[in-house]
């Protein structure tokens, strides 16, 4: 519910942000996929989107 970005604007009110970051990760089997967007609090535009692939390794394995 709260990749909504009005929802995500709301949230980053309460915390009295300027920005918040929304996004999701995806595990695939053998990569990670990162989406994330940059929403401006004050306009709820978003400022920025990107999506990165990215290997899986140990190391990514066990932040998941």
């Amino acid at each position: 519910d709260l990749m909504d970005t009005t929802k995500a604007v709301s949230v980053g009110k309460l915390l009295s942000a300027q920005f918040i970051l929304t996004g999701s990760v995806i595990e695939m089997p053998s990569s990670v996929v990162i989406f994330a967007r940059i929403v401006n609090v004050e306009t709820g535009e978003v400022e920025s989107a990107a999506q990165v692939i990215v290997p899986k390794s140990r190391e990514v394995s066990a932040l998941l």
